[in-house]
């Protein structure tokens, strides 16, 4: 299909509206001229309405058989931490003996009450017309010392009146075993860095497969073990703090890595055949990319810095040769020899181990929020000694993309999208589920960041399995109402539905997000309505230009400030092309900015200079060149 852009304004109404990204379509578009006509060759999947009014350069409608679902997590939700028999966990601990920990002084003690509102929760997902809702199961409220020899009935009849409720409103259950939630007293045994725990959770794991798996038929081992083994015992980001840095956050992934592996022997060899379900792990991972894509030093560590992230545990169960990376291996056992240990910290698992953990998954589970950029080689200024974050050898920056609520979480769709191919050539092309992604703000009912990063992320989601044939089958948004939000409390809203946590009633209330997700999981395809773009946004020609490649060729301060305004898909208001050649663009951001820059040799894009109001007319001016997709447009 072939879009034209009319050098001629008399001959016919040129086009309203294009969509382009510009660091994804220029490998894929070509432009050429004809007699009066200029334009640009797009694939055939591309979309056109009649009359040449708008061309939407990007996919909106997602393959038969794509599932939407949103989630939770039990200790995030329930509530009722001491009722009818539950056991202490270690974040009941963390959070009453160091309250200070929690941004907002709050903790789970009620969370949103789920235990005793969980059918307000099903008649919210029925609203939403969700396939399946993610939940997690206690451990404690099952089993309230984490053993086997004491089960708690009021868990089970809990857990059991929830997945009915969902059963007669068709929702689908994706069950969650664990959750960050370790029982207390398995804690008070060294927890994840206690081999021992291997047994326990095959324990658990049993009593649940047994009890409940005539009403789940999809599993997932662990969620986020890195959130586990680095945050919560490498750190003190996570309960139960142990700040163990470099040592019990490596005992702690060998563990649960072979934990994960028996529980799935356990589920394909047992209850497999007679229940006839699936079982995956979850794994996070922020995606790093260099800052110049240039720059092969950063490039290489880039790679290095998503092994030891994502391949820390994706790579002793989605590869061919199995165990830890290699570059994970070599980096941990030369710091450890630089700091005069007779072994290396990280242990790889011998061959019995790589061979029990190598395949034990069905999906390739993935959370993903947001990504950072790799700067260079040398020692993270906030990495302790020893430490993952100093094994691995780079320096990172959080500085790009767009905000939320969450230091975190930084808007930057397009790095899920290298993440997702980086998935499919480095784990033979693995069925992959979206377990995770979602966005922060501080719970306006108006949610349109939230609209805007769903919109946009699952884009990109949409991109990759058209354009790049990634195997994406599934998506779970997190989550679906307000929920105590770990250490940063309730200060930090993810949710679809806001509750008020000042009101006894905990009322939930939907946001904006609601009536889009319910349309997107309705029409199967992104929704265009205008009531879910920001009001500011509406009235701008719905034209986005990536700049991520352009940033990284600016100097870091000026890479700084472009980065605060989001530099992936930023709408402008106005295009100007003033001449045929070399002629100067002018580019008015939506916020406080301005860029300006020249057509140069080669048709390539030259900034010439950025302008900060809000700086009082400061300007940085640099040499970037940037893709010469232009060079046939008049207008």
């Amino acid at each position: 299909m072939k879009l034209g852009l009319l050098r001629d304004k008399c001959r016919k109404k040129p086009m309203e509206g294009v969509k382009v990204n510009l660091a994804r379509t220029t490998r894929r578009f070509s432009a050429h001229t004809i007699d009066e006509y200029e334009y640009i060759e797009l694939p055939r999947s591309f979309e056109m309405n009649a009359g040449c009014a708008r061309v939407s350069a990007q996919h909106t409608k997602f393959p038969e058989g794509f599932i939407f679902g949103v989630a939770t997590a039990a200790h995030q939700i329930e509530g009722a931490w001491n009722v009818s028999g539950k056991g202490e966990n270690v974040w009941d601990r963390f959070t009453h003996t160091q309250p200070e920990m929690v941004a907002d002084l709050t903790n789970g003690d009620v969370a949103v009450d789920s235990y005793n509102r969980y059918l307000e929760d099903v008649e919210a997902l029925e609203y939403l017309g969700v396939d399946f809702y993610r939940l997690s199961l206690s451990w404690a409220r099952i089993l309230p010392n984490g053993r086997i020899d004491e089960i708690n009935p009021d868990g089970l009849r809990y857990y059991h009146a929830l997945l009915d409720a969902l059963a007669e409103k068709n929702i689908k259950p994706l069950v969650t075993l664990f959750h960050w939630d370790l029982p207390q007293k398995l804690q008070d045994l060294g927890g994840w860095a206690n081999p021992e725990l291997v047994d326990y959770f095959y324990d658990y794991s049993d009593l649940c497969f047994r009890e409940f798996g005539d009403k789940i038929k999809s599993w997932i081992t662990f969620n986020e073990p890195y959130e586990i083994c680095e945050d919560a015992y490498g750190d003190i980001l996570k309960a139960p703090g142990l700040n163990s840095h470099g040592v019990g956050n490596y005992l702690c992934s060998n563990t649960l890595l072979k934990a994960h592996a028996e529980a799935y022997h356990l589920y394909d060899q047992i209850y497999r055949p007679k229940q006839g379900g699936n079982i995956m792990i979850s794994i996070n991972s922020i995606w790093y990319e260099p800052s110049d894509p240039n720059n092969e030093e950063q490039v290489t560590l880039a790679e290095t810095a998503n092994q030891f992230k994502f391949g820390w545990f994706a790579h002793p169960i989605f590869t061919e040769e199995g165990g830890y990376p290699a570059q994970m291996v070599e980096n941990v056992a030369r710091q450890s020899e630089m700091e005069g240990l007779a072994r290396s910290r990280l242990q790889q698992f011998n061959d019995y181990w790589i061979q029990r953990i190598k395949g034990t998954s069905d999906y390739l589970g993935i959370n993903h929020y947001t990504t950072f950029l790799v700067t260079g080689p040398g020692v993270d200024p906030t990495a302790k000694s020893p430490s993952w974050l100093k094994d691995i050898g780079a320096v990172t920056t959080m500085e790009v993309g767009g905000d939320s609520a969450s230091t975190w979480l930084r808007v930057y769709p397009s790095g899920f999208a290298n993440l997702l191919r980086w998935c499919k050539r480095n784990y033979n092309d693995p069925i992959i589920f979206i377990t995770e992604n979602g966005f922060s703000d501080r719970g306006t009912l108006e949610d349109y960041g939230r609209i805007s990063y769903y919109n946009d992320y699952l884009s990109e989601i949409l991109n990759v399995i058209y354009n790049d044939d990634v195997n994406v089958i599934g998506y779970t948004a997190w989550t679906l109402m307000d929920n105590f939000e770990w250490r940063a409390g309730f200060s930090e809203r993810f949710g679809f539905y806001y509750v008020n946590i000042t009101d006894p009633n905990l009322p939930r209330t939907p946001k904006l997000s609601v009536e889009y997700f319910k349309q997107l999981i309705a029409n199967r395809e992104l929704p265009q309505d205008d009531r879910f773009k920001e009001p500011s946004l509406k009235a701008r020609e719905d034209l986005h230009v990536d700049f991520d490649r352009v940033l990284n060729e600016l100097s870091k301060p000026n890479a700084r400030e472009l980065a605060r305004l989001g530099n992936h898909a930023c709408p402008l208001r106005t295009l100007k092309f003033r001449s045929v050649n070399f002629g100067p663009f002018s580019l008015p951001l939506p916020q406080d900015a301005s860029i300006r820059f020249n057509l140069g040799p080669g048709s390539q894009l030259q900034i010439l200079s950025v302008t900060f109001e809000r700086l009082r007319g400061a300007i940085f001016r640099s040499a970037a060149t940037y893709l010469p997709l232009f060079k046939h447009i008049r207008q």
